[in-house]
């Protein structure tokens, strides 16, 4: 089992939150409990230590759920941002180093998403975004939880280690004719796009506009810095790769 009643108390103890008042430690316990619905720390503790254990594995999962979509990083340095809406793929916040032989962009994973970012996000959009900090949350996250999350680099890298050896795909002279021509079908799709995201909010959607397309158009950051950026940026082209 991923999660146990002693990993996740440990865990909600050093739980930070944005926006919780000044208090003293115990006090912030209360405070943190009841953010998660229970009446107090001693109330949280004695749930969760007896638990039903006929379903003792969907509430800790449902639990660290909780945890971490209220949570702020322990520590405020980079996080890399991911998403993932159809159990199928995975996508992540990039930025551009180049082409490979054959025109495609080649990008690295971007690890800009801090505090702020975290806390903007959340103040921003009404969807989730889980801050991953184990392995165990990680899984959880990309087999059950989905939406968006943001975890360290290290743990991206542990998980997708083919993400950060790149590189060596770059060529110096790239083919520019193959890029232009890649460019202008992005255009097309992200027109495509366009369109389907003028339909999105209402009861149906068009047949040739895949869900996912209207999610990461509307959702997306794009942090590339390819010269003809400017060409798919204006049409809003959704910037991240789909891992497949």
């Amino acid at each position: 089992m991923p999660f146990t009643a002693e990993s996740i108390i440990e865990t909600f103890k050093e739980t930070e939150v944005a926006g919780a008042p000044k208090l003293k430690h115990t006090q912030y316990l209360n405070y943190l409990a009841k953010r998660l619905g229970y009446q107090s720390f001693k109330h949280f503790t004695q749930c969760v230590e007896t638990a039903p254990s006929d379903r003792l594995g969907d509430y800790y999962t449902g639990l660290m759920k909780k945890i971490c979509g209220i949570r702020v990083p322990k520590q405020d340095i980079g996080h890399i941002r991911l998403s993932h809406f159809d159990g199928k793929s995975i996508s992540y916040d990039s930025y551009f180093i180049g082409w490979d032989e054959h025109g495609r962009e080649i990008r690295m994973p971007s690890a800009d998403h801090g505090r702020l970012a975290i806390m903007d996000f959340r103040e921003i959009f009404d969807m989730p975004l889980y801050v991953i900090e184990t392995q165990a949350e990680f899984i959880a996250w990309q087999w059950n939880w989905a939406s968006f999350a943001v975890a360290p680099p290290e743990l991206v890298r542990a998980n997708f280690p083919s993400l950060f050896h790149q590189r060596d795909r770059v060529v110096e002279n790239p083919p520019m004719d193959k890029v232009k021509r890649r460019y202008r079908r992005e255009q097309k799709k992200a027109a495509s796009s366009k369109r389907c995201r003028a339909v999105s909010d209402r009861p149906f959607t068009a047949p040739h506009c895949q869900p996912s397309d209207v999610v990461y158009a509307r959702y997306r950051t794009n942090t590339a810095t390819s010269p003809l950026d400017a060409i798919t940026m204006s049409a809003g082209n959704p910037s991240a790769l789909i891992l497949r």
